[in-house]
């Protein structure tokens, strides 16, 4: 090894152990914040359900520490580590109980520790996955970006340049405290916690609606679906509103069954508005289930001629989320800004009739009858589709291979099950719903546990009886289950470790890393190198990179600086030229396959300064540009060969 590397290697793997440092120290705190919560309530849970409730409710309250402290312009390290040292300080009770028990020792310390080191091999690969600098799309584009732009201002923030400046940020929040203990791959890190939290209340919730084998089988479905074992190494904010929408089930139940006491039954199913009011603040698709959660307290009101679950359910959904729609509105006058324009009004420059990523509706009744057709036919063979044409859905990770049988098989032993026959008909409804929403198998996320739960009903009934004719061959063909579905997630997961090549610590290994996976990233760190913060660039077809850009960065569907602007003005190289200046872009990255101006004003006007396999980057040639750097631009340098991008854009 070159001597002159081992300092950065050395300052490399330092980082990564701060990264998993500061993952550990918000999971930890989210358990202790969480469990003390739930005690002061007076809420019985143990082992699985215990866990996963600290963990769900812990998250929801950072998150909504976090966004007071975000209001109050509090979003820097010293204010949000005083945040922490007083909830540790006001929760003590929970420390000292449980440093008691892990000195006692005893089966459930054994069982305790024994749980966290089977976790921890089972989610190795998320583990090292989630060290990888981050390149997935959606993380790039916005979610990571509403991260930095709250750091760099210290407050919450509307920020114009992205194409959705305002959303509901629960998510975003968990990540910006994860970039503050231990940066970026701390924030990754931390998505490991939904995805333990969400299994673990998975297999709770089977355990008490149907069986404990079912639970198991369900949560061990869930965990080995590649989709979700991806997800939790990714910025992506589906695994929070999964967690989320799996607690407030489990809260509902734990409501609705009949030997909780009246006051226990109200504290849960207020509880289960928090966590739906939670899932609502992470993603607008957690309003379904705030809808749906007041259905199902309707139904019980009618049922029992009790008012009193509707009211807890909505009040606490209602107060939990309105925080985070108050400030959507405030800023745009549309609390699900940008949908609902038929009711809100228009969202003008972020109008989604700009953004040209919906498909137009068809036209004509015949028309929209075959379509609908097709949406049908594709959602009952999504299992397939999901994994042989993956092209349908941008590529994404699929789901389980085992819904293939699963599915044809357990249907039908499901419909025999009461409670699973619910289980499907609400997954069913939002299923369809997903059929008018962009085609993201990740939005179907949060009812996947329904599902699974549906499936495992006869599988666990048969499990069960094996297991009480023959316990020791039962217990055996029971683990051997779980290992074949959780096989999938596990090895997916390998596979991307193994494609990915070893992690890179290193300055020069990760830009090289980047560089390989995220076409254009050498010409951003090129300004970024040259200049700092001091420059502006317009990307066209190239938001992936505005995570990346260390100036200001312009250029997406929608907003003020939209694509289809710049689109109107590339066959006049004075007319781009001028677009670009108005935008306040001094500097012009363009996909190779994009047709520009050819004329002699767009030669004048613009210098090549470098491209790789993607992108060609310009700068112009307006005097005024000048005045905002710090260096000159080196004119006309390419890049050294062999430092081309490989692949294609992932838009």
């Amino acid at each position: 090894m070159n001597p002159a590397a081992e300092p950065s290697l050395a300052a490399g793997a330092a980082g990564l152990l701060l990264a998993v440092a500061g993952a550990m120290a918000i999971a930890l705190s989210a358990c202790v914040f969480g469990d003390a919560v739930r005690r002061r309530l007076g809420l019985a849970a143990s082992g699985a359900a215990r866990w996963g409730l600290a963990v769900a409710l812990g998250l929801g309250i950072l998150a909504q520490g976090l966004f007071v402290l975000g209001l109050a312009g509090g979003l820097r390290r010293g204010p949000i580590l005083a945040l922490l040292l007083a909830g540790h300080l006001l929760c003590r009770g929970v420390w000292r109980r449980s440093i008691e028990g892990w000195r006692r020792g005893g089966r459930p310390a054994r069982r305790t520790g024994l749980a966290v080191a089977a976790g921890a091999s089972i989610a190795a690969p998320c583990i090292v996955l989630a060290l990888y600098p981050t390149t997935a799309f959606d993380a790039t584009v916005y979610h990571l970006p509403y991260v930095q732009a709250f750091l760099d201002a210290g407050r919450l923030v509307f920020v114009p340049e992205l194409r959705f400046p305002v959303f509901p940020q629960v998510a975003e929040l968990l990540w910006l405290l994860g970039f503050v203990l231990g940066g970026e791959a701390s924030a990754q890190l931390l998505q490991l916690l939904p995805l333990a939290a969400s299994t673990a209340l998975i297999a709770a919730w089977g355990e008490r609606l149907i069986s404990p084998a079912a639970g198991r089988a369900a949560a061990a479905l869930w965990l080995g679906t590649p989709l979700v074992a991806w997800l939790g190494s990714s910025a992506y904010v589906e695994l929070e509103l999964a967690l989320f929408v799996a607690a407030a089930f489990y809260c509902w139940q734990r409501g609705m069954e009949a030997a909780t006491g009246r006051r226990r039954r109200w504290r849960w199913l207020a509880l289960c508005g928090v966590f739906a009011g939670l899932a609502a603040g992470s993603k607008y698709l957690g309003l379904v289930f705030c809808a749906l959660f007041a259905v199902l307290a309707l139904a019980a009101w009618r049922r029992r001629r009790e008012a009193r679950p509707l009211l807890l359910v909505a009040v606490a959904a209602g107060v939990t989320l309105a925080p985070w729609y108050l400030r959507i509105a405030w800023y745009t006058g549309n609390p699900v800004f940008p949908f609902a324009e038929s009711i809100f009004g228009s969202s003008g420059d972020y109008s989604l009739r700009h953004a040209r990523l919906l498909a137009a509706p068809a036209a004509g009744t015949a028309a929209w009858l075959r379509h609908l057709a097709g949406e049908l036919a594709l959602l009952l063979r999504l299992p397939y589709a999901a994994l042989f044409e993956r092209h349908l859905f941008g590529y994404q990770p699929p789901l389980s291979p085992w819904y293939l049988v699963l599915i044809p098989l357990g249907i039908p032993f499901a419909l025999r099950h009461r409670r699973a026959r619910r289980l499907l008909l609400i997954a069913l409804a939002y299923a369809l719903l997903w059929l008018a929403w962009p085609r993201q198998p990740r939005f179907l996320l949060p009812v996947l546990p329904l599902v699974n739960l549906a499936l495992a009903a006869g599988a666990g009934g048969a499990l069960d009886a094996v297991c009480r004719r023959r316990p020791a061959s039962g217990r055996r063909l029971h683990a051997l289950a779980l290992l074949l579905l959780v096989a999938p997630g596990w090895l997916y997961a390998a596979a991307q470790v193994a494609r990915r090549g070893p992690l890179p610590l290193t300055p020069p290994a990760r830009h090289a890393y980047l560089a390989a996976q995220v076409p254009g990233y050498d010409l951003i760190r090129r300004l970024n190198e040259e200049h700092g913060t001091h420059y502006a660039v317009y990307a066209l077809y190239g938001a992936r990179l505005r995570y990346y850009a260390a100036g200001r960065f312009y250029g997406d569907w929608m907003g003020p600086h939209r694509f289809a602007l710049v689109e109107a003005v590339l066959a006049d190289g004075r007319a781009l030229a001028a677009r670009l200046r108005g935008f306040g872009a001094c500097y012009f990255l363009a996909r190779r396959n994009v047709p520009l101006p050819a004329d002699d004003a767009f030669r004048r006007l613009f210098r090549h300064i470098q491209e790789d396999e993607e992108y060609i980057l310009y700068a112009t040639t307006d005097p005024a540009c000048t005045q905002l750097f710090l260096r000159p631009v080196i004119p006309d340098r390419r890049a050294p060969e062999g430092e081309g991008v490989a692949g294609l854009f992932g838009g």
